[in-house]
Parts: C-alpha cells; sequence; structure tokens
C-alpha cells in the first residue's frame, strides 16, 4: 500500500465487526451499547438496516458492509452497537466487539484528488499482530445519507404520482 503520511493521532475506538477490525476517532463515539431491536424502513437501501430505539431516540442502524461496498457481511454477527454523533444526531453501528481505546499511528491513503469524494477507509494502522481499516465517521454517515437520498428520489415513477399520497396543506385560520 502506498501511503502518503504517517501519523500519531488522537485515540481511537477499536472494535471487530465480521471478523474485521476497524477504528473510527473515539470523539465520534458516543457509546458502545447492547443492541436493540431493528425495524426496517420500506423502501431502503441496505445502507439502512433500520431504526432501533435507543434511550428515548431513534437512531438510524446503519450497515457496515453495504457502505463499504464489501460482499461480506460485518453486520451478520452483531453483539453490540456503536452509536455514533453526526452533525444531524446519533447513529448505530452493529459490532461484534469493542477491543479497545488506544492512539494509532495511521498510515492515510493517498489523496485521490479531484472532484472524487473522500474514501470512507482513511487508513490502516497495526494494532497487536493485526491491521486495522480506519474509518472516517462523518464521511460513513454522509455516504448513508448520500445513498438513501439517491435511492429515495429515484422511486419516483411516471403512475408514482398516481398512487403517492395527497400532500397535506394546513388551512389558515384567519
Amino acid at each position: 500500500m502506498n501511503s502518503s503520511e504517517i501519523c500519531l493521532c488522537d485515540q481511537f475506538c477499536i472494535f471487530c465487526a465480521g471478523g474485521a477490525d476497524f477504528a473510527v476517532s473515539a470523539a465520534a463515539v458516543r457509546e458502545v451499547a447492547d443492541p436493540a431491536a431493528i425495524v426496517a424502513v420500506p423502501q431502503s437501501a441496505a445502507a439502512l438496516k433500520g431504526l432501533c430505539h435507543h434511550r428515548n431516540e431513534f437512531l438510524p442502524v446503519l450497515s457496515l458492509s453495504a457502505l463499504l461496498g464489501e460482499p461480506t457481511n460485518h453486520d451478520a454477527d452483531a453483539q453490540f452497537f456503536l452509536i455514533m454523533e453526526a452533525g444531524d444526531g446519533p447513529w448505530a453501528l452493529p459490532i461484534t466487539r469493542a477491543v479497545a481505546l488506544e492512539p494509532l499511528e495511521i498510515a492515510s491513503i493517498e489523496d485521490i484528488g479531484g472532484d472524487a469524494p473522500r474514501p470512507v477507509v482513511m487508513g490502516t494502522a497495526s494494532f497487536r499482530d493485526g491491521v486495522v481499516r480506519i474509518l472516517d465517521a462523518d464521511r460513513l454517515y454522509q455516504t448513508a445519507v448520500d445513498v438513501l437520498c439517491d435511492v429515495w428520489s429515484n422511486r419516483e415513477s411516471p403512475g408514482a404520482a398516481q398512487n403517492s399520497p395527497v400532500p397535506f396543506h394546513p388551512q389558515s385560520s384567519h
């Protein structure tokens, strides 16, 4: 792997999902929690596993496999939720287990340049006897938002207007 830079960064939450090791900035992590029941969202993309209710909030539960574009089902053996913060609020990622909270020396992936989107995997790091992929938590969330917006905006079809509900327009009471 070619790397453009190596840096010692702040604390990272290292976790296992589907037999692979990953890490995200600890600053993006709210907590590791027991999983809650997931309710599927009709007509959504694979990136959204569904919604769960956690501590009086409804959280989107995202699929790591779908966000990484990998056939491996990283969500299959999930025993916990990694609850993370985004600009729009908290969200959950199913994980097998949390491994550690440690600083990591990251080998960054070379900049792809141009107008290409930032990658979800921003680098790798050695950890114990293996290599962890460092994930950009903000990019994970934004990728899910982009995918869902694309899927839902493309659901429109010529016949959809006939079957769509009538929009609600409140009447003013002057």
